[in-house]
């Protein structure tokens, strides 16, 4: 909270949704991911695109005959966590820091789970934020920018 970065509007869905809606989000926002939340709005996880990856990997006699983007968000995690475990690409669960966090914790949690954004959560484990890996490198470059910048003549 102290730098500013990632407090932004949290593009979220409910985990009953179908994942082509949270899909359809992403396209229609031109964000490359969304939170899922569950029925009391908490964060439990996150869908990106990065996700499409999985989909040729996803066991489709797990599907119950119905389309992959037909199933609720929470059971296209669950299936592309499966699928992840047997292809061996990485579905983490979502990452999430408190709104407090120093800068350097949140680096260091974005580097060890080599996600490329975190949630921001309030105390009711509610996404308030989200701070992409993007995010820090501006703020980076924008100090580090200031830091080299002359000073200011005065008048």
């Amino acid at each position: 909270r102290q730098t500013g970065i990632g407090m932004k509007k949290v593009m979220t869905v409910r985990d009953s949704t179908p994942v082509k809606t949270a899909f359809q989000l992403m396209v229609k926002e031109d964000v490359s991911a969304v939170g899922v939340v569950d029925e009391e709005d908490k964060i439990f996880s996150c869908v990106s695109t990065k996700d499409i990856r999985l989909m040729p990997s996803i066991d489709r006699t797990a599907m119950d005959g119905r389309a992959l983007l037909n199933h609720s968000t929470r059971e296209y995690i669950a299936l592309a966590r499966r699928a992840s475990e047997v292809s061996g690409k990485s579905h983490a669960p979502v990452a999430v820091v408190g709104l407090d966090t120093p800068l350097l914790t949140v680096i260091g949690k974005l580097a060890a789970t080599k996600m490329h954004r975190i949630f921001l959560i309030d105390q009711q484990n509610k996404a308030v934020g989200v701070i992409s890996v993007s995010d820090i490198i501006s703020l980076l470059m924008q100090q580090a920018l200031a830091a080299t910048a002359p000073p200011a003549k005065k008048a």
